[in-house]
């Protein structure tokens, strides 16, 4: 069960990578049109609109070093603003007191907190050298193995065996999901003028970065030229103020779309942190290849785009084309370098069929998926459908509860030309039919609970007796009598109400079940046809 709690859990406690953008600046030092000027606002939105917010970064040893000593920084800073406080605070007892006794004693409570404060701070600067040496460390035994690691066993199990092991300062790396500031693709980062003066890469800045929880900034600036401009963007990476990435970009103001894919393209593998891999396409039949539309992680392609550039991982794949069932997978596109993706496109079937809603007591409003189709009654349980040769998830839901409804389901092999199909449902509240039948099995939960002390009690009470009449300490027989007929009614009592606890529990469940859709079967009667036959002339002139 733990086994289990850890690997269902395992992203509830992954961290986090925030990714922003502030608002671009132009090196241009002529008047802008506003058009020009509006692309320092769109093009940083665009880019962090074509960053998938679903990939995951694989943070470097360097990334949690400058974390660790961000904190420790912040610690020391902070208890060097307390030492000078305490120590003001021991001065002025000097001028505020007279009495020499109270100005040893107020003077020695002061000299405890300020020895404090100084262990506190040699104890920082202690660890801060720590994180060093670790990584340095770890670097090392990345880059090299010396003679001494040699051992003729798999593994040395004297090695280090009486040395005192501390637990490590330098965080390991560990994969953190990318998610947006403010949980908002277009939300802006905007430190204070001070800030900006100081520039990006100052601590002024970098502050005001950790502050907002930002872990990655994109910045940007703009060169018009007439009908082109260029983008240099750097991506930086707090706290650390370390550049991860930068490119410079040049389009035309017409296709300033293309730019920002192209840069966004750029640093999603930077983002990631991880080798990119190629996805080839293979979209058959070439009449379908020609119409295709390609989205890869919500970024499309019209026709085949041939390859598509993405970091290792996790990506969803959809392909569409006009007259064809649309293709879409999720993939882990790790462990190598190229992918193929082969879309064989079948054509759209346009075929229709009837389908009779049996056991239908009221007006129903059907939908083929999040498609409206129309209505049935009670005396009218037909409808016709149409159907594409993909399987069709539809709803019935009452025309005077929306709350009430079914789902039904049609599979590929039922969906034949003038087909006539039958479903059997019927119309619920779910939530209410689900909490009604919970609450149910709570309670016949909680009475067999509730019985089994005075089981426990009665039987025990039963037996104990019993053993004593036998050994003789016991001669009334009647108390005997009594504690077994005690125990046979709540014995009996504490069946009944786990009977009645199974029986509601089946119930309960049945009631969860009602969520599925109702499997479409062919309709028994589909061959019987009855038709009035008004005006028809028979064989022996009558009609």
């Amino acid at each position: 069960m733990i086994s289990l709690f850890v690997f269902l859990a395992g992203d509830c406690f992954c961290g986090t990578w925030i990714l922003a953008a502030k608002k671009f600046d132009f090196d241009n030092e002529k008047a802008l049109a506003s058009v020009e000027e509006d692309l320092a606002c769109i093009m940083p939105q665009l880019i962090m609109e074509k960053i998938s917010e679903g990939i995951s970064r694989n943070t470097t040893p360097q990334e949690m070093l400058d974390r660790s000593l961000n904190v420790l920084l912040v610690e020391r800073q902070s208890l060097f603003l307390q030492l000078s406080k305490e120590i003001k605070a021991r001065d002025s007892i000097f001028i505020s007191e007279k009495s020499s006794r109270k100005i040893k004693k107020q003077i020695s409570a002061q000299e405890k907190k300020i020895n404090e404060i100084k262990t506190g701070i040699d104890e920082n600067l202690k660890n801060t050298q720590q994180l060093y040496r670790e990584f340095e460390n770890s670097q090392a035994e990345q880059e090299e193995k010396t003679e001494s690691d040699f051992s003729p066993l798999p593994f040395n199990p004297f090695k280090n065996l009486f040395v005192k092991k501390k637990s490590p300062l330098l965080l390991p790396s560990e994969d953190e999901n990318v998610e947006f500031y403010q949980g908002n693709v277009y939300a802006f980062f905007s430190p204070s003028q001070k800030a900006l003066d100081s520039g990006i890469e100052s601590w002024k800045f970098e502050s005001e970065a950790v502050a907002a929880n930002i872990n990655g900034l994109i910045d940007g600036r703009i060169t018009v030229y007439g009908e082109y401009f260029s983008i240099s963007c750097v991506l930086y990476n707090f706290p650390g103020r370390k550049i991860l990435g930068q490119i410079t970009e040049v389009g035309s103001l017409k296709d300033y779309i293309a730019v920002a894919e192209n840069t966004a393209n750029y640093f999603i593998p930077v983002i990631a942190n991880s080798f990119p891999v190629e996805i080839f396409f293979d979209i058959r039949p070439e009449e379908a290849a020609e119409n295709a539309v390609v989205s890869v992680d919500g970024n499309v392609y019209k026709g085949n785009p041939g390859k598509v550039s993405v970091p290792a991982g996790k990506h969803s794949v959809k392909i569409e084309s006009k007259g064809y069932i649309s293709r879409s997978i999720v993939y882990d596109f790790s462990g190598a370098k190229k992918f193929s993706v082969y879309g064989s496109m079948k054509p759209a079937l346009e075929i229709s069929g009837n389908i009779k809603f049996q056991k239908n007591t009221e007006n129903l409003l059907l939908y083929s998926g999040s498609d409206f189709i129309g209505g049935i009654s009670a005396e009218n349980p037909f409808m016709e459908f149409s159907f594409d040769g993909t399987p069709l998830i539809g709803q019935a839901k009452s025309e005077q509860d929306d709350d009430s409804l079914y789902f039904f389901y049609v599979p590929e092999n039922l969906q034949k030309d003038q087909a006539r199909l039958s479903v059997k449902g019927k119309p619920v509240n779910h939530s209410e039919y689900i909490d009604k039948r919970r609450i149910a099995a709570y309670r016949a939960y909680t009475l067999l609970v509730l019985s089994m002390p005075f089981t426990l009690y009665s039987v025990g009470k039963n037996n104990a007796a019993t053993d004593a009449y036998n050994r003789g300490s016991l001669t009334d027989y009647d108390e005997v009598k009594k504690w077994r007929q005690y125990g046979m009614i709540s014995s009996g009592i504490t069946f009944a109400c786990l009977g009645f606890f199974g029986f509601e529990l089946v119930r309960y469940l049945v009631a969860a079940n009602s969520v599925l859709p109702s499997n479409a079967k062919t309709d028994s009667a589909e061959n019987i046809y009855i038709e009035p036959l008004e005006n028809s002339v028979f064989q022996d002139g009558s009609k």
